[in-house]
């Protein structure tokens, strides 16, 4: 979502700019109310392409509950920190949990 900021404010006092692992409030106008933004997005300008969006990662998960067993093509919601995003298994490198004896298989 697009959004112009209007004030940054820290413990409510005006601050001029936000460092990484601020806890700041934003007052941003111009948002679309169907995709506002979420605590743990990330906000930049809009002219940076420096960050862009991932078509793959890897990752060493912990699965918290599901029924069946995780398999190629299996679709999870992701969960870091705040954010969540859908995700797809596409391979699966090694398995380790009570039916391996705590092993990675």
């Amino acid at each position: 979502c697009t959004g112009k900021v209007f004030t940054v404010e820290m413990h409510h006092q005006r601050v001029d700019f936000a460092n990484p692992g601020d806890n700041v409030g934003l007052n941003i106008k111009g948002l679309d109310k169907n995709n506002m933004p979420r605590s743990g997005d990330v906000m930049v300008y809009k002219k940076d392409t420096t960050l862009g969006q991932t078509k793959e990662f890897d990752a060493q998960i912990q699965v918290l509950d599901i029924p069946n067993e995780i398999k190629v093509g299996y679709s999870p919601i992701g969960f870091v920190r705040c954010g969540r995003a859908a995700c797809r298994v596409s391979a699966l490198k090694w398995k380790m949990g009570k039916e391996t004896g705590g092993k990675k298989m």
